[in-house]
């Protein structure tokens, strides 16, 4: 190939935010701070090698596009303080290696989709939404779980007591009920608990 065409092949790697392995393909994205807004394309599930995106504090405040979820290479995924709205899409799950989500500081309606339980590298989660699927006790590798200032209901889940590696959990300022699960006794690799301002009672388990 001419060395013209070799380089407009790749000039993309040469953008801002974008980074990409030795054959060209784009393998991470970082638009944080950038002031962007408007709807994140489907053609991104284009982009077959990406592991990282983050697009941490822009004005984005449409739904996710549902074609994010076919990208099962990404590793870490930062989509806080936006204004995305709707549905978390459903097939995250598929990412193996996925070991960090981050969507904290949006407009999210609805649970964390039951099947991101599939990824298992899992290692945090910070997410602003209405239910924790039973699904997570599945997610052993857990160490941070931030469920904070959302519209979570119910009792705490029993299979949180499952997650042998978490050291963090907070769900303060939300709407549980009923007695700490004491399940919860058995984290003993937890460090910090917040269980604050909700409807609540009982001890905390030993």
């Amino acid at each position: 190939m001419p060395t013209n065409i070799a380089e407009n092949a790749s000039i993309h790697c040469s953008w801002t935010g974008v980074s990409c392995n030795t054959q060209g393909l784009v393998e991470g994205l970082n638009l944080s701070n950038m002031n962007l807004s408007g709807r994140i394309s489907e053609h991104i599930q284009e982009l077959h090698s990406l592991s990282s995106l983050y697009l941490c504090c822009n004005a984005f405040s449409s739904s996710l596009p549902k074609s994010l979820s076919k990208i099962t290479s990404l590793r870490t995924i930062d989509l806080s303080q936006n204004n995305f709205i709707g549905n978390f899409p459903r097939g995250l799950g598929t990412a193996s290696r996925l070991m960090a989500e981050n969507a904290l500081s949006n407009d999210f309606s609805g649970s964390l989709p039951d099947d991101l339980a599939n990824a298992t590298m899992l290692e945090t989660i910070d997410f602003r939404g209405s239910g924790i699927p039973a699904e997570f006790g599945n997610l052993t590798t857990l160490n941070y779980l931030d469920l904070v200032v959302g519209t979570l209901g119910g009792q705490i889940p029993p299979e949180l007591g499952m997650l042998k590696q978490l050291d963090t959990i907070f769900l303060y300022k939300n709407n549980f009920e009923g007695k700490i699960p004491p399940e919860i006794g058995n984290l003993t690799s937890l460090v910090y608990l917040d269980f604050s301002d909700n409807l609540i009672s009982g001890e905390i388990p030993a």
